[in-house]
């Protein structure tokens, strides 16, 4: 409920700035498969900001979050891009999806506000279809955890860094 209300708090806050969009259609060219079509997840997709750019690529998009204020301004965002998002109220740690049904599920700045990111790292694996990717974009609030935290989603998923390659600190 705490993070729901900051979220709440929090969704006038954020926009699609044309320096962000710009960056972000970069990386995400990168961190995609090929193709369009795809099955794209955004958890904790707040103002649709990462949903809108999935979409706008020509693929099936659903975004959950924990905030219903953030919703909203994500209905709005998407509706003035003429874009077609699936969004619902969902838990990170548990989304509400069959087993191997998404292609990409991406998620920005939302790890750092989960009580254990494993436990939704996991179930987010178990969401992707064979050679699935997850794309995660996160800061690091909590220096030993976010080290600890890349560390696991190296060995476990990969990684996706633009810019970065095997000399990324970690």
């Amino acid at each position: 409920r705490t993070v729901s209300e900051y979220w709440d708090w929090r969704s006038a806050s954020f926009g699609f700035s044309d320096e962000t969009r710009k960056y972000w259609r970069t990386a995400l060219s990168h961190a995609f498969p090929p193709g369009n079509g795809l099955r794209v997840l955004d958890v904790g997709t707040g103002t649709g900001f990462m949903a809108a750019l999935a979409a706008s690529r020509g693929n099936r998009v659903w975004g959950i979050d924990v905030s219903g204020k953030m919703l909203e301004e994500a209905r709005r965002n998407l509706v003035r891009e003429g874009l077609t998002v699936d969004l619902a109220l969902g838990d990170a740690n548990a989304p509400d999806f069959p087993d191997e049904f998404f292609d990409v599920i991406v998620c920005r700045n939302v790890l750092w506000t989960l009580s254990d990111p494993l436990v939704a790292l996991r179930a987010w694996h178990g969401l992707l279809r064979k050679g699935g990717r997850v794309v995660v974009s996160d800061g690091t609030w909590q220096p030993s955890g976010g080290k600890r935290l890349l560390r696991v989603m190296r060995r476990r998923f990969g990684y996706f860094l633009p810019g970065g390659g095997e000399d990324v600190p970690c």
